[in-house]
């Protein structure tokens, strides 16, 4: 009976400690959960991350986008899967970490493809920021929008040429990294029909910048010829 009581009694402190162990390591990743995700928000709001992905979206700036919110959910959950795995591998209840342990390895097995794209995607941010930065300055060297606004009758308060120009060519070099984007993501049947139509468009554009040429050289012969006219109608006396 002694013997009994003995061994009953080392279980119990054993699964004991086990309890223990496994409740310590669930409040301490809870506790690191919070603290990277608490860390993240402040990233992103010193950097107005929000903000700027709803300016560039054409968003209302008193609704902006809570992208920080949503990745430092993200981190959160991510790190609580893991602690998770660890309690109740603590618990010894392999069964149920089995599940997690494969959406896990799923995840980072996917991992480096999200951080290729990611770094594509940033380096198409930092082209189309510059490019739209050049272009912004020297349209606005050039008086564009107030040559347009006066000829078209217009009030100056309203919609910038120049910046909608700026815009569009932002998005454009988006835009142009997009295959890249998805193909670093492994999307190959998205990639192929977006690479089609960008070979379309890059197809046109001979044509375009022809019929560009055509235009200018049509106006300044225009201009001439408005000009040869006007100076013989005025020396023939027609007014």
């Amino acid at each position: 009976m002694p013997d009994f009581l003995q061994s009953f009694g080392e279980q119990l402190s054993g699964s004991t400690l086990n309890i223990l162990g496994a409740l310590a390591i669930l409040v301490v990743g809870w506790i690191i959960a919070l603290a990277v995700a608490a860390v993240l928000r402040g990233v992103f709001k010193r950097t107005q991350i929000d903000e700027r992905i709803s300016k560039w979206v054409s968003k209302d700036d008193d609704d902006p986008i809570n992208v920080s919110s949503i990745i430092s959910k993200g981190f959160y959950y991510l790190i609580m899967l893991f602690v998770l795995v660890a309690f109740f591998q603590r618990l010894g209840l392999t069964m149920v970490t089995e599940p997690i342990n494969a959406f896990l390895t799923q995840i980072l097995a996917f991992a480096p493809r999200i951080l290729g794209a990611g770094m594509i995607a940033l380096a198409a941010w930092l082209i189309a920021t510059v490019l739209k930065f050049i272009v912004v300055k020297a349209l606005d060297a050039t008086n564009l929008d107030e040559k347009l606004r006066s000829g078209a009758g217009m009030e100056s308060d309203e919609t910038s040429f120049s910046e909608s120009i700026a815009n569009a060519l932002f998005w454009f070099i988006f835009l142009l990294f997009l295959p890249g984007i998805l193909d670093a993501l492994g999307m190959a049947g998205l990639v192929a029909p977006v690479q089609g139509m960008f070979d379309d468009f890059l197809a046109v554009i001979p044509n375009l910048i022809g019929a560009g040429i055509i235009l200018l050289v049509g106006w300044f012969v225009a201009r001439i010829v408005r000009q040869v006219l006007t100076n013989v109608l005025a020396a023939a006396g027609a007014d």
